[in-house]
């Protein structure tokens, strides 16, 4: 997937650019210890799913100091971005990172990189050395990154250096009309593609796409409603029934009846039990068993995550599902982190507080349709309660060199091991078994 998708992007975009002539790296005189690099934004493609990850790496510290600290810091970074990107090549996922120009000359041996591995390059004032940059570029494109831009970038750089793809932001113009803009420009005679990034949420990552964006990625809220409400679609008023039946203790019967009544639903669920990855050595053959064999916390587990399975109706739902899983996963590793008595609980928050963009329906109301502990509700609703910094950090992982994330992480074991966790939330998300 991911040859044939830089394939397909980079014909359209630079296919007529001759190849790039390997250049001997250039040492870098310091060294940093490398860093956990596990903060990341989903990179959303056009068809709406979520095709690799946006590495917020937080750089911008580096603008302060001399020289051999911005080199030193830089270094690390880069080591560990590499080491990040490679992880998400692994199984088929493309990183992305908008890095300071110090990072093209951080390290003294780059080696080779994921093909298709997007570096954005920030351009604060002209490059003093156009001809050293334009050999690093050359550098980095040899070892397989694209190398791309803002639309805006003040580089300096000679004529026939042309970027990969355009990085746009949200800034204090509309962003459809920067878009237009820059399609109308028919730079290099091609269309290049279009990055949007640091968006302010989902709605507006949805426009983006919209509007002619080939990809996107944005911060993820911890609490948001989405733009249009709508009604809760059938399918998922009959989980939510499910749900709340678990909560209120319904009879074993009464929920055996009501998947029973649900041909698809009960077809999900066997599916799911007899499955090779849930390894059970004897094959379910009722739902009868099924609801026995689960358990009620492993059902309600199984139903959550089937909620947000089968929520659709808009052009993201692919990667929406994608998001509230790896948020609801991350919740649930930060409770058990925290021994909190029922981690489960914490998963369900995750999942609900995507809920609302998922259904296309205010938050609110989908609360109110769920029997949840009032904890989970105040967190919800009011991000308030003992649950709140759950959410809250959730919200922050995804700039993790902030003062408010380094303050929440210490409630969790510190910033690497919740960097860790986010990692692994992210890779179960990317798993299609859970349901």
């Amino acid at each position: 997937m991911l040859r044939s998708l830089f394939d397909r992007w980079f014909k359209r975009g630079g296919g007529d650019r001759p190849p790039p002539t390997p250049v001997a790296p250039v040492a870098a005189t310091v060294s940093a210890p490398v860093p956990i690099l596990g903060a990341r934004r989903p990179l959303v493609s056009g068809k709406g799913e979520v095709v690799g990850y946006e590495f917020h790496v937080g750089l911008h510290s580096l603008q302060r100091g001399g020289a051999a600290p911005k080199l030193a810091a830089a270094a690390g970074y880069v080591a560990a971005l590499m080491m990040a990107v490679r992880m998400c090549a692994q199984s088929g996922r493309v990183g992305f990172a908008e890095l300071p120009l110090v990072a093209l000359n951080a390290l003294d041996e780059v080696g080779t990189v994921p093909q298709g591995t997007l570096l954005a390059l920030q351009f604060d004032a002209p490059v003093a050395d156009p001809d050293a940059v334009g050999t690093q570029l050359r550098r980095w494109r040899a070892a397989g990154a694209r190398i791309g831009w803002r639309s805006d970038a003040l580089h300096g750089l000679p004529e026939s250096e042309k970027p990969d793809f355009l990085l746009v932001v949200q800034g204090g113009r509309v962003l459809t009309e920067v878009l237009k803009e820059i399609r109308e420009r028919k730079i290099m005679q091609a269309a290049l593609p279009i990055l949007a990034f640091d968006l302010d949420g989902i709605d507006a990552l949805e426009s983006a796409l919209q509007a002619g964006a080939d990809y996107a990625c944005c911060v993820l809220a911890a609490r948001s409603d989405p733009a249009g409400a709508g009604q809760i679609a059938p399918q998922s008023q009959r989980v939510l029934q499910l749900l709340n039946s678990i909560v209120r203790d319904a009879p074993t019967d009464e929920l055996v009846a009501a998947i029973k009544a649900d041909v698809g639903l009960s077809y999900r669920l066997l599916r799911y039990l007899n499955s090779a990855g849930v390894g059970r050595r004897q094959e379910i053959g009722s739902i009868q068993q099924a609801v026995v064999a689960l358990g009620r916390d492993e059902l309600y587990r199984w139903l959550s995550v089937l909620l947000v399975r089968v929520s659709s109706g808009r052009p993201i739902s692919v990667a929406l599902q994608e998001m509230a899983l790896a948020r609801a996963r991350f919740l649930e590793l930060l409770a058990e982190a925290a021994r909190e008595p029922k981690p489960g609980e914490l998963f369900t928050l995750g999942t609900t507080s995507m809920l609302g963009q998922l259904l296309s329906s205010p938050l609110a109301r989908v609360v109110e349709s769920l029997a949840l502990p009032e904890s989970t509700r105040l967190a919800l609703l009011e991000g308030a309660g003992t649950r709140s910094v759950y959410l809250e950090l959730a919200e922050a992982v995804s700039e993790p060199d902030s003062e408010r994330f380094q303050r929440l992480a210490c409630e969790f074991g510190g910033r690497e091991r919740v960097l860790a966790m986010s990692a692994e939330a992210w890779q179960f998300a990317a798993n299609p078994e859970h349901a």
